[in-house]
């Protein structure tokens, strides 16, 4: 059957999402290539130093912005929210007025419908600077975070997430799987249950971050229409 002319439901043609994901399916091929962080910032400082300002978006009851102020000093720390019930400096991305060093999107893509993910990454680069990062995650699908959730609309491996940002124009710096557990239980899975988790493809990291890098030559968006 000639698929050629079908299109994913995000709108994207079959044959040039499955060339973006076959990028990161042999730089990645299993899960067990990813490293495991347990701070996220501390990946993300290894490539931003000093960023002026940063954009949270989804950031709840600005959980991150403790983290940010500690690590980068003298940062303006901007959160976005559609959620009234949290004080907010931003509740849509039609009032944010400038743009920014680092934009964050932790643990939102996966609430929303196909087409509505791809245009929130859409929205995410606009708002960043030329030539600067934005750092994704969401749900590891290898272990029960994504499917506790009735709220998940969306399913994104750990090639999914990368493709999609690639093919929006992000240069992809890095990626990991990222494990929120105490020292001692991540001991107790690396090396005590190391090979069964292999054999059963059952991870014990919550999250999958990937940090990618805006061009420094605006493109255009017209892949959102595509």
């Amino acid at each position: 059957m000639d698929r050629s002319c079908e299109t994913t439901s995000i709108g994207v043609p079959w044959l040039q999402y499955a060339h973006y994901r076959n990028g990161f399916k042999k730089r990645w091929p299993t899960i067990w290539h990813l490293p495991i962080v347990t701070n996220p910032f501390a990946m993300l400082a290894n490539y931003i130093k000093q960023p002026e300002a940063v954009l949270d978006v989804g950031a709840t009851d600005r959980v991150w912005e403790p983290a940010i102020r500690n690590l980068w000093p003298g940062a303006c720390y901007r959160s976005l929210d559609l959620d009234r019930t949290n004080r907010h400096d931003y509740y849509s991305f039609d009032a944010v007025d400038t743009r920014f060093d680092l934009v964050l999107c932790f643990e939102v893509l996966e609430h929303l419908p196909p087409r509505e993910l791809l245009e929130m990454i859409h929205r995410c680069i606009a708002a960043c600077k030329p030539g600067h990062f934005l750092a994704f995650s969401v749900p590891n699908l290898l272990t029960d975070s994504y499917w506790m959730d009735f709220t998940h609309q969306t399913a994104l491996s750990f090639w999914d997430l990368p493709t999609l940002m690639n093919y929006c124009g992000l240069e992809i710096v890095e990626a990991a799987r990222w494990c929120t557990g105490s020292a001692r239980k991540q001991f107790i899975h690396r090396h005590l249950f190391g090979l069964l988790h292999r054999a059963l493809n059952k991870d014990y990291c919550q999250s999958i971050l990937v940090l990618g890098k805006k061009p420094c030559v605006e493109q255009t968006h017209s892949n959102a229409k595509s």
